[in-house]
């Protein structure tokens, strides 16, 4: 009687809305991260150790320099769209962030292309005019973070699952048809890896019918609403992942570009680590906006997933590594089993994460943001000069399980605040 009752609870909840769209996300995510994995291993072989490196940090330029753009307005974004509250100007919001997210590119493009001579200077390389020549098209950066959070607000799951799957699958099969036509160099990879972007961007795009009408009422609102949330995390994000995006600076000025091949693959290679638990933030964001706690089943069910994928993980990552690398990419499994374990850390924080960001708690996130940002800096400056690329790791492990501990309290006093 009670294992039919049980059955019956698990077939309900498998016609869920909400399991249909996890498992969307879920199988929208393992896709991606496999593919992910076998554009690394496409791009390390096409392009070699050095240029693979200098592809990894032209894209950390395009990362760090992005951190500084959105000013928290994607996030406010994503949570007025989510509010029910403002239902009824759901169309004018959606012309409101638009109009800035176009605005927010055309900046974006100009100092992108003023930054290609900076480099040149700091690290005496030969990438600016590459990072020149892409210049224009990066506004696909600012779209895919822009358009990320307002699908998430909206609700939009298996589209947003669209979304973040189509560059990955386009890019495998443009990158493998030029490679039977072209000879390839960095510069094509570079272009069709933005191509790939612009076609995701404009998938993305056309899921909205905003109305620019009133746009500059509508934009007092965002503004305003954006300094108590947005702003406080755009602020904590400035310190948090622009101090992450410096260890690629870090370590190629120490060491090379080699280096920051081998730390960015790692992390590509551990991401599925953090796939559950984001998932599972991104598709309950909606829910949390409007609940006093996160279910217990969700917890539980997470961490326990986590760690065992964990253990997985761990077991069969040097054999994964040699198999589809070549022993020439044995250096990064060293680099994977510090990583790994900040890749746990980190999707169980990022479910926190999305619940503490539904209910606007803005500052407390970016106070988590500074901690984490102080860890990496004494981290990156002072573990990549004593040990190399393996300090960056290390570093990782330290940031992400400060950053986890601050919004556990967090949340155990948001928690208790409703409670009372």
């Amino acid at each position: 009687m009670i294992l039919q009752k049980y059955k019956q609870k698990v077939v309900e909840q498998t016609k869920s809305k909400k399991f249909k769209q996890i498992l969307s996300m879920l199988t929208s995510s393992a896709l991606g991260i496999g593919l992910g994995i076998g554009t690394s291993v496409i791009n390390t072989r096409l392009l070699g150790p050095e240029s693979f490196g200098d592809f990894k940090f032209i894209q950390s330029i395009f990362n760090i320099m992005m951190i500084f753009f959105s000013v928290g307005i994607f996030h406010t974004g994503g949570r007025l769209i989510a509010d029910k509250q403002f239902q009824h100007i759901r169309k004018k919001i959606f012309g409101g962030l638009f109009g800035l997210t176009f605005l927010i590119s055309g900046l974006f493009i100009a100092t992108v292309f003023v930054s290609s001579y900076v480099q040149e200077y700091i690290f005496d390389n030969n990438l600016g005019y590459i990072i020149r020549y892409a210049a224009p098209f990066t506004f696909v950066f600012v779209f895919k973070i822009a358009l990320d959070k307002f699908m998430e607000g909206d609700n939009l799951i298996h589209e947003l699952a669209i979304f973040q799957i189509a560059p990955k699958v386009l890019y495998v099969v443009f990158i493998l048809i030029a490679s039977l036509v072209l000879e390839l160099n960095l510069m094509i990879v570079l272009g069709v890896f933005l191509l790939t972007q612009l076609v995701s961007t404009v998938y993305g795009y056309s899921k909205f019918s905003p109305d620019f009408s009133g746009f500059s009422e509508t934009s007092k609102l965002i503004f305003a609403e954006n300094k108590d949330h947005g702003f406080q995390i755009y602020i904590g994000a400035l310190v948090s992942n622009g101090t992450l995006h410096l260890s690629s600076f870090i370590i190629a000025y120490y060491l090379d570009n080699t280096n920051v091949g081998y730390f960015n693959l790692a992390n590509t290679i551990a991401t599925p680590l953090s796939m559950i638990p984001q998932v599972v933030g991104t598709a309950y964001f909606k829910d949390f906006a409007n609940s006093d706690r996160i279910p217990k089943k969700v917890i539980s069910s997470t961490i326990l997933i986590s760690l065992l994928a964990f253990g997985a993980f761990i077991l069969m990552i040097k054999y994964v590594i040699v198999f589809l690398y070549s022993e020439d990419y044995l250096p990064v499994v060293t680099l994977i089993y510090y990583i790994s374990f900040a890749y746990v850390i980190q999707g169980l924080y990022l479910v926190l994460n999305r619940f503490l960001s539904a209910h606007g708690i803005g500052r407390e996130l970016k106070n988590a943001s500074f901690i984490r940002g102080a860890v990496n800096i004494i981290g990156f400056v002072v573990l990549i000069k004593l040990i190399g690329t393996v300090g960056a790791c290390i570093t990782l492990v330290f940031s992400n399980v400060s950053y986890f501990l601050y919004l556990a309290i967090q949340y155990k006093n948001f928690v208790a605040k409703r409670s009372s």
